[in-house]
Formats: C-alpha cells, structure tokens, sequence
C-alpha cells in the first residue's frame, strides 16, 4: 500500500501511523469540545430552572385570610380583622390589599389609620421576606334580618424575581340573624264579637348600645275597633308609637283596648319595629311579629245593611237609602240592650234629606241615630229586634256634603259593646 501511494505522492508522502495519530487527536479534541458545549448548555438551563423555579411563589408562600366575629347584631359593632403573611424566601413588592363589603355596611375605625372609610384599600409596599401583618376594621352592618353577604379581601403583589403580579383572594360569607330589638305581645287569643279585650306590647333593647329613634307599628285587623291607646298613638295613620333614643336594656310598654265587630273567624294583629337608620334614609324592619285571635260567635248577632248589602257606593241622587238593623238573641237568656247607636264618619253634611227620613223608632241626635233601652225592650231566647230606615237623599249636593261615607251600628248591653261591620254608602254626582 504504501508503495502504491508513492508512486502518487512521491517522497512527499507523510507516514500513515502519523497521520493516523493525528486524526485520533482532532477525534478527542472535537469531543471535548462537545462537552463543553452541552455543560454549558446544561449550566445555563439549569441557572434559568433554578431562578425561575427556585424562588416561585407557591401556594403557601403568601396567604391571606378573614376572621370574623362569632356573631353580628344588626346596627352593633363588631370587627373584622385581615390577616397576611409572606412565608417566602424573597420579598415581596407592591403590595395592594382592598376589602369588598355589602353596600349597607359603615366602617368607623380602621388600624392601621385609613384616609377614607369609603374605600377600603391600602397600599402597603414592600414586605419583607417572613413577615406578617394584620388589618382590623370595626364598623356596623346595619340590615333587615335574617341576611347574609360576602365579605371578600383581595391582595395583589410582586415577588422580587418577578415582573408579573400574583393576587390571593379570602372570602368569608357572614350572617346577621339578630337585632338589638326585641318584641312581645300579650292578651287574649280568643274573644267573642263585641267583648272588650285589652293588649299589651312590649319592646325590648337587648344589645349593647343605644338604638336611635324607632317607629313601633301596630298594624290593626279592619274587624277591630280600637278604643283606646296608652301612650296615645301618633296622630294619622297608620298607628304607630314614635319611640326616641332606646336605651340598653331599657322597655317601652304599650297598650291597646278594643273589640272585634260582629264577623267571626280569625284576626291577626301585625306588630313590627321600624327604624328609619339607615345611610339611605330608608325604612329598616328591625323586627316583625303577628298575633292571631280567633273572634267567635256572641250569643247575640248583630247585622247592619244597606239596601240589603254591605256597601252602596253608586246611588243616584234623589234616590232612597234603606238601613236594616237587626239584633238577634242565640242565648238561653232573655237581654235586655242599653242603646243601639248608628253613627256616620267622617263627620260632616250628608246628602239626606233628615226631616223626610223614617227612623222607625230611632231618634236623630248628635251622637247619631239612637235606639234607646225603651224602645229595644227585652229580647227574649230565640227572639229579635229589627229596625228598617229610610233614609231620601237631596236632588242636588251642596259645596259642603260628602259623597262617600260609612254607617255603623253599635249596641250597648250587659256584657260591653257589640259593632258591625261598617257599611259603606255613596251617591254619583
């Protein structure tokens, strides 16, 4: 071979085994250069994974949580404290925390100091690495109970490695089942039609602070006629008593007298605490209770009609209105009635024409149109009395006479008063 390759080359001719060695050399060299290549590769990858991995915030790097109060009494104080923590290795930059609350929650105090109670956020800066750190806000939740609403803490924030910001979010749903107001009522369940039944109510201050001014609303069953209300109600309707400022553990008594009209069944007297507190102005229900009384049958019925019914409200003019009043004794016993009265409301000039009325026995005064003792008798068991009225009205209405009003008939007798329902009358112009 090797002949062969000078009559090539000539005496220009290397020796193999040299150029053999060389070739080796160039293999190792090459390699090592390879290797070098991929160390660096690995040690900059690796750098890269180690900073970009090393130092990423984990779930437990940074939390945030809400603490709440064991229980919220509608319009009271209480606090609500924001906790934070930086368990990281690294610092954390711009740190921003801000608190979302229901619209009609009023914050008072805030630590550290807030410029505004408005906005609740803060712009903390820069946390260093291991640190902690708390918020306490103290303000009222002034609502109608029983309500329930998220409380939500959002913080955002920059690791120091990193340009991207991260948020963490607490949310807490709170409830408010309890208000510093408390009501009762006391009396009887059960009466019959025209028996006098007294009731009295009572609100509490149970919380701790005073309760600003409050409206203590009776909602009254239309078959009950009231008689009489200590301290009197406010005048207008509806009937309400104005209570000023409530103090802790203080009571306010009311008391309401009256009797159910001659229709039986079941009534419901509504009593509700209401304040006019909150920020909108608006009527707050603090609290709401019903009374039911079941009205039973007297041993007397007692009935009132116009024309046969209970309401004529479309009678022409110059036409006539005839009243019915009739008693009827269920009992046992003989009665013998004090009076009966029917009385017209509002007061005022009626359009009838009084001196062609017929009263049927009844004598016009100002009370209204009276039956007296005389007149009624003794009713005995199973017996009745019944008067019919006529009663023509004017042709043509003057400036001062009404149009629409009410009839009622009221009976005196041994065991209280008995009243029927109202009738409503009225004449088209």
């Amino acid at each position: 071979m090797n002949a062969g390759l000078k009559l090539i080359y000539g005496n220009d001719l290397h020796d193999l085994k040299t150029m053999k060695r060389r070739r080796s050399g160039s293999g190792i060299l090459g390699k090592i250069v390879f290797l070098l290549f991929v160390a660096c590769i690995l040690a900059y990858g690796g750098a890269y994974l180690y900073a970009r991995f090393a130092f990423q915030p984990e779930s437990g790097d940074f939390s945030i949580d809400l603490v709440p109060p064991e229980k919220i009494i509608s319009g009271e104080l209480f606090t609500l404290i924001i906790n934070y923590n930086n368990d990281s290795r690294l610092p954390l930059g711009n740190l921003h925390l801000s608190l979302q609350t229901p619209a009609d929650f009023d914050a008072e105090s805030v630590l550290p100091n807030h410029l505004s109670l408005e906005e609740l956020d803060w712009d903390l800066g820069t946390m260093a690495a291991n640190q902690s750190g708390t918020i306490t806000i103290t303000g009222r939740w002034l609502t109608t109970v029983p309500r329930e609403a998220s409380f939500q803490a959002l913080a955002r924030y920059k690791p120091s490695n990193f340009n991207s910001e991260f948020t963490k979010l607490a949310s807490e749903r709170l409830k408010v089942d309890q208000t510093p107001l408390t009501l009762s009522w006391t009396g009887p369940n059960t009466l019959q039609a025209g028996e006098e039944g007294t009731y009295q109510l009572t609100l509490q201050n149970l919380g701790a602070e005073p309760v600003p001014l409050t409206n203590l609303l009776l909602e009254l069953p239309p078959n009950f006629n009231l008689k009489s209300a200590k301290p009197p109600f406010i005048a207008g309707e509806p009937t309400f008593w104005e209570i000023p400022t409530f103090a802790p553990g203080e009571n306010y008594l009311g008391t309401i007298t009256g009797t159910f009209g001659s229709v039986v069944g079941s009534e419901e007297f509504n009593l509700v605490a209401i304040s006019q507190l909150t920020t909108a102005g608006e009527k707050l229900e603090w609290q709401k209770i019903s009374f039911p009384v079941m009205v039973e049958n007297p041993p007397l019925t007692f009935s009132l009609f116009a024309n046969g019914a209970t309401a004529l409200l479309d009678l022409a003019l110059g036409e006539k209105i005839r009243l019915t009043v009739r008693l009827d004794n269920q009992s046992s016993e003989p009665i013998t009635p004090k009076n009966i009265v029917i009385d017209f409301e509002p007061d005022g000039s009626f359009p009838i024409l009084w001196k062609e009325a017929n009263l049927d026995g009844g004598k016009l005064t100002a009370q209204g149109i009276v039956f007296d003792a005389s007149t009624l008798g003794v009713i005995p068991p199973g017996g009745k009395f019944m008067a019919s009225l006529i009663l023509p009205t004017k042709t043509t209405l003057s400036g001062t006479d009404l149009i629409l009003w009410t009839a009622t008939a009221h009976l005196s007798w041994s065991e209280g008063i008995l009243d029927t329902a109202p009738v409503g009358l009225g004449v088209v112009r």
